[in-house]
């Protein structure tokens, strides 16, 4: 099953569940990244670090 989850807050890509997985990464307050984004952008991870917190 393929569903249509958020679009991606730097590309504006449409990112997808499927079959249960989530086709990018969720950074909090409602915001998705997509995978090829995630890859390309070093920054990310701080972002993430701060979310948690």
């Amino acid at each position: 099953m393929i569903e249509l989850v958020g679009t991606c807050i730097r590309c504006n890509k449409n990112v997808y569940c499927t079959d249960g997985f989530l086709n990018g990464i969720t950074l909090g307050g409602g915001r998705i990244l997509c995978f090829s984004c995630k890859e390309n952008d070093p920054l990310i991870d701080i972002l993430e670090k701060n979310d948690k917190k």
